[in-house]
């Protein structure tokens, strides 16, 4: 069954790394297409209060995400010294990440970079990060 939606688990992970959000383009004359805010207050009805930008419930925002693919041998290089652990870049590395077992400052550290860890990208809740790797 298709999440049509984003949990309150999911948008609270994010929250205390400053995750941006995307608002769904308004047909409005003379309003900007599109409008990125930084979340700074969540609801327990996964609405958001963004410190730049407006207010908007679920449906009209997308969180702003890297996917898992962005997680090359270079940017695991550059991350945290947390995910120096051999067997969990290993995982990360073939994209069997069992996020289960993964320690809890391997996770911290993936959530700060803002790393799809839900799928939320490929279920439509989220956008991809169009932007170039950590240098």
């Amino acid at each position: 069954m298709k999440q049509n939606k984003i949990t309150l688990e999911q948008l609270s992970a994010y929250f205390p790394y400053q995750v941006k959000a995307k608002f769904k383009l308004i047909e409005v004359p003379r309003c900007r297409a599109m409008v990125i805010g930084t979340v700074g207050q969540i609801s327990d009805n996964c609405s958001i209060v963004c410190y730049d930008t407006v207010n908007a419930y679920p449906e009209k925002y997308k969180l702003m995400l890297r996917p898992m693919s962005w997680l090359t041998d270079e940017v695991i290089f550059k991350l945290d010294a947390c995910l120096s652990d051999q067997l969990i870049v290993e995982m990360i590395r073939d994209g069997e990440m069992n996020l289960i077992n993964a320690p809890y400052n391997v996770i911290q550290t993936l959530l700060k970079n803002h790393v799809d860890l839900f799928g939320l990208i490929e279920k439509g809740l989220a956008e991809a990060i169009k932007e170039e790797r950590i240098g």
